[in-house]
């Protein structure tokens, strides 16, 4: 056999083994039928999204880029990722596992998202993910919520419009409407309310709230089932019992 011959052979091989191709406009297009993790089913002939290149889409697994979705720079997707309609991947991040990126949702700079991960915006905001910070397990950034810098969300943890930086934490089932940063913690079932921030070293745990301009900055402690209203804690712990822990012992309302 030619090295001609050789090469034909390779070349055929190869494309037996390719779910999809990358068309000259950058639209992938389905070459077999394969079922995405959420149950649906990608036919062969189906068009998807845009990819600048065919490394930003792997091969393996059943990740898929819908129409009007986009992944673009040296981004990569793989595992049984979705990125839905409007969803963009950019730069060097990569979404893996079963995270979906929906509408208005940007992961961007060298960010992760993967578990079951989502991020999703919505009409009038988008929802990103950039710098180094990473997104994993069930946990939802929506409603225009924004993770950077080295920051972590993880759990069920839910950012709803609220922004993560820095060097800050979220976990558990906490919720974040206002702001975490620094090298903050907050986790259990804790609530960050909309103009609200947690800062510096500061911990809010348990099923602890912060609202009306509440802030806790430095080392200030919160927990238990307190609710801070518009008070400003710098460097001091505060500590209930919660009369109902429920099924879990942290006192969670979901």
């Amino acid at each position: 056999m030619s090295l001609f011959e050789k090469e034909i052979v390779a070349a055929s091989l190869y494309y037996l083994f390719m779910r999809f191709i990358r068309q000259s406009n950058g639209q992938i297009k389905a070459l077999t039928t394969f079922t995405l993790y959420d149950g649906r089913t990608i036919t062969a002939g189906t068009l998807g999204g845009i990819i600048a290149s065919p490394r930003n889409l792997s091969q393996s697994g059943t990740a898929w880029v819908f129409p009007n979705g986009k992944v673009e720079g040296k981004a990569y997707v793989s595992g049984s990722a979705l990125i839905a309609s409007g969803g963009e991947v950019l730069g060097q991040a990569k979404v893996y596992g079963n995270a979906t990126i929906g509408n208005n949702g940007t992961v961007s700079g060298d960010a992760r998202v993967l578990g079951n991960a989502s991020v999703i915006g919505n009409a009038a905001r988008k929802s990103t993910v950039f710098g180094e910070a990473c997104v994993y397990g069930d946990s939802q950034i929506t409603n225009g919520g924004q993770i950077s810098g080295k920051a972590r969300v993880q759990g069920e943890a839910i950012v709803d419009g609220g922004t993560v930086n820095v060097d800050a934490k979220v976990s558990g089932k906490a919720t974040v409407y206002g702001t975490v940063t620094d090298r903050a913690i907050v986790q259990g079932c804790a609530v960050v309310n909309l103009g609200t921030t947690v800062k510096g070293n500061a911990r809010l745990s348990g099923c602890a709230k912060l609202i009306n301009g509440a802030r806790l900055e430095e080392n200030a402690v919160v927990y238990g089932d307190l609710i801070i209203d518009g008070e400003v804690i710098t460097d001091a712990s505060r500590v209930t019992n919660c009369p109902d822990k429920g099924p879990n012992g942290n006192c969670c309302p979901r």
